[in-house]
């Protein structure tokens, strides 16, 4: 507030320009990251900018019980669980996500919907599950903590990565869930292109993503082995 900062992203672009005026060094983890910075007015200079690659993270497979994530929320065992985690927020396309699940329910696919994560940042999401009463099959989760993170990831049949507009940043959850060996939709923006091709599903980085969404979703319930 200090700042006339209101929405997450002004505060992500703020602490960014904040690091970059007052650091000696900065480390990035994805190429595209360190080329835009690179020629971003700063007090760092290119040369103290440093690339160290993003490793996928090994499995948390240790004690984990996918049922008893899904127990929790009430999931069917027999529904196709699509899981978005870390904070809900209109740059996450936590609308167009809703939507094209809907139509594939329309479809007849069974689709149940995971927010797995605080949920203070997109209030019109809540909104929309109201007005449409969505409340068997949208379940929002809250923040929970990483041995949860775990258990629903597990469950889950596939996981949600969207971001646009997007900061170059490179996904922790899209890294998780790649090493879960999960199906991934994820926008493709140049920091997710920089992974393997077949890695994930790659959606358009567009305001409106729902069409190809839905088709994507409704591919890869009928095809798991696409």
């Amino acid at each position: 507030g200090r700042y006339g900062i209101e929405t997450l992203v002004e505060k992500g672009i703020f602490i960014n320009g904040f690091v970059f005026r007052y650091a000696d060094a900065v480390m990035m983890q994805t190429t595209t990251a360190v080329s835009h910075f690179a020629n971003t007015p700063s007090s760092v200079d290119s040369a103290t900018i440093h690339y160290a690659p993003q490793p996928i993270p090994m499995p948390n497979d240790e004690g984990v019980d996918a049922t008893a994530f899904r127990r929790r929320f009430l999931i069917p065992d027999d529904a196709i669980l699509v899981s978005a985690f870390g904070i809900m927020h209109r740059v996450k396309q936590p609308l167009p996500l809703l939507e094209a699940c809907r139509r594939a329910r329309l479809q007849g696919r069974n689709v149940h919907l995971a927010f797995v994560g605080s949920d203070e940042h997109a209030p019109e999401v809540k909104r929309r599950v109201e007005e449409l009463s969505l409340h068997d099959w949208v379940h929002f989760c809250g923040h929970v903590p990483m041995e949860m993170f775990y258990e629903g990831l597990h469950a889950s049949d596939i996981v949600a990565c969207l971001r646009h507009p997007c900061q170059e940043q490179l996904s922790a959850s899209l890294l998780r869930s790649m090493s879960c060996g999960k199906a991934v939709l994820a926008s493709s923006v140049p920091s997710n292109r920089q992974l393997p091709d077949d890695s994930f599903c790659a959606i358009a980085a567009v305001s409106d993503p729902v069409n190809e969404l839905e088709a994507a979703i409704v591919r890869l319930i009928d095809h798991p082995n696409e």
